[in-house]
């Protein structure tokens, strides 16, 4: 296990600042991901960390050594590509044992290193296969053997999965955060998705345009936002002005709540606001809103509502509590606490405002 520093990273493309002073600590063992959309710099950090990229300025550290002038085969990084980048004419025993061969062990100690990760990984069965005949998730499973099999310190995942279906996904992700934990290899993953983020990391790392927004836990992350952008881009969220006049309304009926801040933005989860009556008489704020939508996922509907400023309200219930006979445009009354409110500066990456009067 290895630990991993990243000290003030910058990258430029002539203007465009794809890492802007970007500094973080990995510590060993953990299982660290990369969040952010399209274009926020998470590849191009983790292709610094690879060797692949050269940076303008800052540096990066592996147990407290810097990888700057250290070539890529130099590092004791492993890789895993988005595209599985597996050798079509080699059997999976042979993808798996290619950089093994040039490390010229003893025989009893490659036949061990091999079997094991194949054991590791679940192909055992399948060594003798040739890529074409495996799915997506066993040729993915192909790769991250290769990179763990040269007992690497640090492995770095750029967005492994999403060439996957989602089914798919959701079973590998589980696999790989499985494989992980079993051999204590400190991690560094990348994704869009939020989704896959929360359900596999120690610690979450919310970049946007080339800057960290902010390194927490999953829950931390999703409990505690620390500014508008990570409270948007991670998890559903709805965002209302606490001066309009229905939530100044509701505020009204209940004097023992505070003031909001001044030219803030509130946000409040859309599993945070109820529907069943009971819930709702014991809020602490309630609405009349009108369902535009109602859709149903299984185990939970989804509902799209407007309140009476025809600001848009995102509202997530479990099965029961009377979903089954809601419709599109009818009324119904919701609650809201004044405990689960988080509010932000009013600006595009607003800080949150930890006190109110």
């Amino acid at each position: 296990m290895a630990h991993v520093e990243i000290d003030q990273a910058v990258k430029c493309y002539d203007a465009f600042r794809a890492l802007d002073g970007v500094s973080l600590k990995v510590p060993s063992g953990n299982f660290f991901t990369l969040l952010g959309p399209s274009g926020c710099g998470k590849t191009t950090l983790l292709r610094a960390l690879a060797g692949f990229h050269h940076l303008d300025s800052g540096d990066l550290r592996i147990d407290g050594a810097s990888l700057i002038d250290t070539p890529p085969h130099q590092r004791n990084i492993g890789m895993v590509f988005q595209d599985y980048a597996v050798f079509p004419h080699l059997s999976v025993e042979e993808n798996v044992a290619f950089g093994l061969k040039r490390q010229r062990l003893p025989s009893s100690e490659f036949k061990r290193r091999l079997d094991g990760i194949l054991g590791v990984v679940q192909l055992e069965s399948l060594r003798q296969r040739m890529p074409h005949e495996l799915s997506g998730g066993q040729q993915q499973r192909v790769g991250l053997a290769r990179s763990l099999v040269m007992n690497p310190g640090v492995i770095l995942m750029d967005e492994p999965l999403s060439n996957l279906d989602a089914q798919l996904r959701e079973e590998l992700r589980t696999e790989i955060r499985g494989i992980q934990q079993q051999l204590g290899i400190t991690t560094i993953y990348v994704t869009h998705d939020q989704e896959e983020a929360l359900a596999v990391s120690d610690l979450i790392c919310v970049l946007n345009e080339g800057q960290v927004q902010q390194i927490g836990t999953p829950l931390e992350v999703y409990r505690d936002p620390a500014n508008l952008f990570v409270a948007s881009f991670v998890g559903g969220n709805n965002f209302l002005e606490p001066d309009a006049p229905a939530l100044q309304a509701a505020r009204a009926s209940n004097r023992s709540l505070s003031p909001p801040p001044q030219g803030a933005t509130a946000t409040i989860r859309p599993e945070q606001i109820s529907l069943a009556p009971e819930r709702v008489a014991a809020s602490d704020l309630r609405l009349l809103v009108t369902l535009e939508q109602v859709n149903f996922f299984g185990r939970e509907y989804h509902l799209i509502a407007r309140t009476a400023d025809q600001a848009p309200l995102k509202i997530i219930l479990p099965m029961g509590d009377g979903t089954t006979s809601l419709n599109s445009g009818q009324q119904v009354e919701v609650g809201m606490n004044e405990r689960d409110f988080k509010y932000f500066e009013n600006s595009p990456a607003g800080s949150r405002i930890r006190s109110r009067p």
